[in-house]
């Protein structure tokens, strides 16, 4: 059963559209941190039931690349995704947000979207319940039960094949360190 004070907090790549279609939930706070959810939310949101989808580094950065590499449009910013894997990768994963006022700059950043700030300056996650996209179909079972039928694949990356280099898994690696061990992933590709 899906509690009617659900917040879903997405995060790009980790089955937003998915979720929103499973959740039937405002897509007002699409890819928005819960930081400014808080700011915007009408009602008691420490009363609110905060879900949110979290994904192995290395496959959402690879999902993020191959989806906005595959696409068919032209955007503002895509030519940042022509370029071999690898390199735009050791380059920064640089991404079309900063065009686009995101409010995140960093949307490989996961653990920026399901953190809170509070006043002394600490920050902590402050979500009920943290689904891993690798077990989403457990999870929805074993939370909502959400029979795995009836979870619907949307917004698919397209099959592009990308090369993981040694440089490339060191990268991320230091960069997302913190991501790797507060979500409970394992740093080896």
């Amino acid at each position: 059963m899906i509690p009617d004070n659900l917040i879903y907090i997405s995060i790009p790549r980790c089955a937003t559209h998915t979720m929103h279609k499973i959740f039937d939930t405002q897509r007002a706070y699409n890819h928005m941190p819960l930081k400014h959810i808080y700011k915007v939310y009408e009602g008691d949101i420490k009363q609110a039931y905060k879900v949110v989808v979290v994904r192995n580094p290395f496959d959402h950065i690879e999902s993020f690349y191959k989806y906005h590499k595959g696409l068919d449009y032209k955007f503002k910013g895509k030519e940042l995704y022509n370029t071999r894997f690898d390199r735009w990768v050791t380059s920064g994963c640089r991404t079309h947000w900063k065009y686009y006022g995101h409010l995140v700059n960093d949307p490989f950043n996961q653990v920026g979207f399901i953190t809170n700030d509070n006043n002394i300056g600490e920050t902590h996650i402050d979500v009920d319940l943290i689904i891993k996209f690798e077990e989403l179909s457990t999870s929805l079972k074993q939370h909502f039960n959400i029979d795995s039928n009836h979870i619907p694949k949307l917004n698919r990356s397209k099959k592009i094949d990308v090369e993981w280099s040694d440089r490339a898994i060191k990268f991320v690696q230091q960069k997302y360190k913190d991501q790797f061990k507060i979500l409970g992933y394992n740093t080896h590709k």
